[in-house]
């Protein structure tokens, strides 16, 4: 659910209004223009969306992989808000580098929602979670202002890549693979580290700067493209925690609550 600032035409305040900068063209403004709509609409359905998931969640009291997703949409959330200070030239470098581990982490615990669906064990996976946050927010530091408008978005990039390859393949292990709709979000996931890898590939062949990535990779695409991929996954992952009632049935034990031996498992005792 992040916002996507990145580029020259990135829209940022300056003394000069909105997006006006020393001799830039009708044409440059208009830009700007565009990408300010895009990136508000996209941050007006992103969080929407997410405080429409959030508030369900603390109504339903619901516990286990809809609260990691509630920190999932939260960090979406937060990521706006990042990217908007640093628009408005808030803070220099840092809500960049705030704003890009978000949007990884965003991904990356939607990734621990599906382990923990699963009943899989997340303390590991929580620790790649923050290393990876902590490796992306420093490569924006480390490339500091002469990485420009861009700086630490390859490795951002990348960190999407990755954690959306993560979550797919989790979605698409038992008891999560039941749902027809894992399905529908395991293709949620590739789609977006097929995008996120085409993009970091044209990203390095031809520069942020190119006709090709401006125009279907740029911050403008990517963020409909975002758009498209939150209210999918907003639905599907409310209808699989709605799903999940049938994991704590007795049709359930049959195949992963009880051992060979016949003794129930301590999962399926916590859950009943």
């Amino acid at each position: 659910t992040g916002v996507d600032v990145h580029g020259a035409a990135s829209g940022r305040r300056t003394l000069g209004g909105f997006g006006r900068r020393a001799g830039r063209t009708d044409e440059e403004l208009a830009m700007n223009v565009d990408l300010f709509t895009a990136s508000l609409f996209t941050a007006l359905v992103g969080n929407v969306a997410g405080a429409v998931f959030i508030i369900d969640t603390i109504l339903r009291r619901d516990h286990g992989p809809g609260r990691i997703w509630s920190i999932a949409f939260l960090s979406g959330m937060a990521t706006t808000v990042a990217y908007s200070m640093w628009a408005a030239g808030i803070g220099e470098m840092l809500p960049i580098a705030v704003g890009n581990a978000l949007f990884v982490t965003t991904t990356a615990v939607m990734w621990l929602g599906s382990r923990s669906f699963n009943q899989r064990r997340i303390g590991s996976a929580t620790a790649v979670t923050v290393l990876g946050a902590l490796t992306v927010a420093g490569a924006v530091v480390v490339e500091g202002p002469d990485g420009g408008d861009w700086a630490g978005w390859l490795t951002m990039g990348i960190g999407l890549v990755v954690f959306s390859t993560l979550a797919a393949i989790e979605t698409l292990r038992a008891p999560m693979r039941r749902f027809g709709t894992a399905s529908v979000l395991a293709v949620v996931f590739l789609v977006m580290a097929a995008f996120y890898l085409a993009r970091c590939v044209v990203f390095v062949v031809a520069g942020p700067g190119s006709a090709l990535f401006l125009d279907a990779f740029g911050s403008v695409v990517a963020n409909f493209f975002t758009v498209i991929l939150t209210v999918v996954a907003v639905v599907v992952i409310s209808v699989l925690r709605a799903a999940q009632v049938e994991l704590r049935s007795f049709a359930w034990m049959s195949s992963r609550g009880v051992t060979s031996d016949g003794i129930l498992l301590a999962a399926t005792l916590r859950t009943a």
